[in-house]
């Protein structure tokens, strides 16, 4: 210990006689700490924290390689179709897609919209707080004007209100049917096709019909 001391001592000495050596020095390790720690925060939370889902380990996101160097290329509404009628060995399967909503009323509002296929909210663990999840039926063209909301968006602008199930709110023009509200705390999956960052909040989703044209942000 006295040895450890002494050589500190030394090393305080010739750091004070060297100024600018000391700073220049200083501001690397500043520099080095700083790139590491921010490198380790990238890994740790696309790497090893786990997804904030019930059942992290059990999900997997599906893609198509359309191209060589597009290896991860949307899948087509065609495709998943198959995939949910045929594919075996999974417990579901489910699709999303950005589409942003315009509330209307008396204070419009730009909202964070998804659409999703039936099974999209069971499929990560989320059941609902009120009303019901999406089913099969509500793909239908004639029948998709029906929405879940999220929590934060529940309380922001619909008061918390416990009868909002059932009731129509104008959306982009159109009326939809609120039949659901979702707990806190739903984050969204992410995607690499027009959608929004994983982890980013989302107000509203409704129903998206695998016969409808275009691509899934995910499947």
């Amino acid at each position: 210990m006295p040895n450890s001391i002494q050589d500190v001592r030394y090393a305080m000495r010739l750091l004070r006689r060297s100024p600018g050596f000391t700073i220049v020095g200083t501001l690397t390790l500043a520099l080095g700490i700083g790139a590491n720690t921010a490198i380790f925060s990238v890994v740790h939370g696309v790497l090893v924290k786990p997804l904030p889902y019930p059942d992290p380990g059990a999900l997997i996101r599906v893609f198509e390689e359309a191209l060589p160097d597009t290896p991860e290329f949307p899948l087509s509404p065609a495709t998943f179709l198959e995939y949910r009628a045929h594919t075996r060995g999974v417990d579901a399967l489910a699709a999303y897609e950005r589409s942003d909503l315009q509330l209307g009323g008396d204070r419009p509002e730009q909202l964070r919209g998804m659409r999703v296929t039936a099974g999209f909210f069971k499929l990560l663990g989320y059941g609902m707080q009120l009303g019901r999840d999406f089913t099969r039926d509500d793909e239908a063209a004639d029948r998709s004007n029906v929405a879940i909301v999220s929590h934060a968006l529940w309380v922001r602008r619909f008061g918390s209100d416990p009868a909002i199930v059932g009731k129509i709110v104008p959306l982009s023009g159109r009326p939809f049917e609120v039949v659901g509200v979702l707990p806190p705390g739903v984050q969204h999956v992410g995607g690499t096709y027009r959608s929004y960052p994983h982890g980013q909040s989302v107000d509203i989703w409704w129903p998206r019909g695998p016969a409808e044209a275009g691509h899934y942000d995910g499947g």
